[in-house]
């Protein structure tokens, strides 16, 4: 497994704006659904780097390290709390410390290999059944 991670996501100045403007704009469409009488769910798919961080962390240099789940968390804290999250993050790293010979991304790209979307799927399913039985 390559763990990648980029320069530039250590710019704490620079990730707030993008965080900043991520949020607005989901706030935004959010809102536009609403108002089109419909709802609006943002789930949220953790990237190769946010599942593999916790698992190699302790291998990567002090100065390289950047908490992807910090981002997330921030991120959520200023959308709407009127908008549906689903965010699986946790389940997949979970899945990910528990199933070590499973590879659910492709090794030199950060996308979901078939494995990574039949678990993906299923662990958004669960999740759309608890918020369809709740609302």
């Amino acid at each position: 497994r390559k763990f990648n991670y980029f320069e530039i996501n250590k710019d704490q100045k620079f990730m707030n704006k993008v965080i900043d403007y991520s949020a607005k704009s989901i706030n935004q469409f959010a809102n536009e659904v609403k108002l089109s009488g419909k709802n609006f769910i943002l789930i949220i798919l953790p990237s190769k780097n946010d599942v593999y961080y916790s698992v190699y962390k302790d291998e990567i240099l002090s100065k390289d390290q950047i908490n992807y789940k910090e981002f997330i968390s921030i991120l959520k804290s200023k959308l709407d709390p009127q908008i549906n999250v689903i965010d699986i993050t946790d389940d997949v790293i979970n899945f990910v410390e528990r199933n070590p010979k499973i590879e659910i991304y492709y090794k030199n790209d950060n996308h979901y290999n078939l494995n990574g979307y039949r678990i993906v799927s299923k662990f958004i399913s669960s999740k759309l059944k608890s918020l369809v039985k709740k609302n």
